[in-house]
């Protein structure tokens, strides 16, 4: 089932997504990566990633971005399993997000 990954980083500011711009380059690669957005929030920076499974989240999140986290930084990630989706019409040659 297809999920929704929430990260708020409080005092994070779009500065601080340079030092990520690496990473990020191979998210759009990452196996079972949907979308992602980000953008500022009361006090700092939210980030929001649809994924079609968690396990998919999970592999990327333990692989690339959990390294480049300085060491003891606590998880910040919610994640909330999405049994429905719907995209718009010019997205609709995606393939299903419903890999169960």
């Amino acid at each position: 089932m297809a999920v929704l990954v929430l990260t708020e980083m409080a005092g994070a500011t779009a500065k601080d997504g340079k030092r990520w711009e690496p990473v990020m380059a191979r998210l759009r690669r990452a196996t079972g990566f949907v979308l992602q957005a980000d953008g500022p929030m009361d006090g700092g920076w939210r980030l929001v990633s649809v994924w079609e499974r968690r396990e998919d989240f999970n592999h990327w999140y333990e692989s690339v971005v959990k390294p480049n986290l300085p060491p003891g930084t606590p998880a910040r990630d919610r994640v909330y399993e999405l049994p429905n989706m719907v995209f718009a019409e010019k997205h609709l040659h995606m393939d299903s997000c419903d890999r169960t």
